[in-house]
C-alpha cells in the first residue's frame, strides 16, 4: 500500500508508486504500534523489522512523515500498570 500526500489530500494506492520521496516498511501490526507508541522505532529498525528509506534529496522526509502521522497521546490505549 502507498500513501501519496498531495494538496487535495491523502491517496490510498494498492502496491508501490515508483517515485517514493521515501518508505517505511514492516507488518502493518507494527506499523500501528510505532504509531501508538507501543513499539519503539528505533529498537525495531535495530531488529531490522522496521526499515525507513528515502530519497537522496529529501533525506528527512519520512521522519516527517512519521511525526504527522503519530496518534496524539490522548487517544493512545492506557498502559498497562507494571507487575
Amino acid at each position: 500500500m502507498t500513501l501519496v500526500f498531495g494538496d487535495d489530500g491523502i491517496t490510498i494506492k494498492n502496491g508501490f508508486d515508483a517515485d517514493l520521496d521515501g518508505r517505511i516498511t514492516a507488518p502493518l501490526k507494527l506499523q500501528t504500534e510505532t504509531l501508538i507508541a507501543v513499539a519503539n522505532p528505533y529498537v525495531e529498525m535495530l531488529k531490522l523489522r522496521l526499515k525507513i528509506g528515502v530519497k537522496w534529496s529529501r533525506p528527512v522526509f519520512t521522519a516527517q512523515t512519521y511525526a504527522f502521522l503519530k496518534v496524539p497521546v490522548s487517544m493512545r490505549p492506557p498502559k498497562e500498570p507494571a507487575a
